[in-house]
C-alpha cells in the first residue's frame, strides 16, 4: 500500500486549506462601511460561538474528504483507518501510542489541521481524534521533538494520545450536530471546545474539536 500521498489527494488538501485561509480574512457583510455622520468604519466580528461551530464543521467535512479520497486512490485501506489496537510506544510519561494510520495522518492532515486553527486568533487547538478520544496528529505548534522531560513533553508534544477524560469523550463519540462544551482550566483560562462528527465512507470515524479561547 502506497504511504505517500497521491498528486490528487495533495491537490485536495491544498484547496481545502486555501479555502479555510480565505473565509477568515474576506470582510463580513457590512465591514468596512462609514457612516455618513461620524465617519467611523463599523466592523462586525464574529462571536466566538459561531466561529467556533463553522471551524468544528468545516474541519469535520475537509477530513472527511481527504480520508475518502486517500481511501478512494488506495493510499490506505478503511480497515487501517478504523484500526483500535493501539499499540504503547513507550511506557515513559506521557504515553503514547501507535496505531495503523497515526504515520499516514501525520503526512496528510496536520496542515489541513493548522490551516482551521490559524484561521482565528482566537483558537487554541484544532484536532481530529477517533471515537476512542485517540488524538494521531496534533497542531505542528504541539508536536515539538520530545525532550525526554515529561513536564516539557506534556505540554508541547501532545500527539499519538488519549484524551478520553468525560469531556473528550462526549466529543469524540458526539454524531449530531456541533457539541458545545465550555470549561476553565487550571490556570483559569475559559475555553470552549466545539465538536462535529467525522465520518468516512459513512462511518462514524470520531470527531473534528475546536477549542476557542474566551477572553
Amino acid at each position: 500500500m502506497k504511504q505517500n500521498i497521491a498528486a490528487s489527494t495533495m491537490a485536495l488538501l491544498m484547496s481545502l486549506i486555501l479555502a479555510t485561509s480565505t473565509a477568515y480574512s474576506k470582510p463580513t457583510e457590512g465591514e468596512g462601511r462609514v457612516d455618513q455622520n461620524d465617519r467611523t468604519a463599523k466592523v462586525e466580528i464574529k462571536s466566538i460561538d459561531e466561529v467556533g461551530r463553522e471551524l468544528a464543521i468545516k474541519g469535520a467535512k475537509g477530513l472527511q474528504k481527504i480520508l475518502d479520497k486517500a481511501i478512494d486512490e488506495k493510499l490506505i485501506t478503511i480497515d487501517d483507518l478504523f484500526d483500535e489496537n493501539y499499540v504503547l510506544i513507550s511506557p515513559s510519561p506521557p504515553l503514547k501510542f501507535r496505531t495503523r494510520f497515526d504515520s499516514f495522518l501525520d503526512k496528510s492532515i496536520q496542515s489541513f489541521e493548522d490551516s482551521i486553527l490559524t484561521s482565528d486568533l482566537r483558537t487554541d487547538f484544532a484536532i481530529a481524534v477517533d471515537r476512542n478520544g485517540y488524538l494521531p496528529t496534533h497542531n505542528s505548534k504541539f508536536s515539538k521533538p520530545l525532550t525526554g522531560d515529561p513536564e516539557t513533553d506534556f505540554a508541547n508534544n501532545r500527539g499519538k494520545r488519549f484524551f478520553n477524560d468525560k469531556l473528550g469523550m462526549a466529543a469524540a463519540k458526539n454524531q449530531g450536530e456541533v457539541l458545545v462544551q465550555c470549561y476553565e482550566r487550571d490556570n483559569g483560562q475559559k475555553l470552549c471546545d466545539f465538536a462535529a462528527p467525522i465520518l468516512v465512507k459513512g462511518k462514524h470515524w470520531g470527531a473534528f474539536r475546536v477549542g476557542m479561547r474566551r477572553e
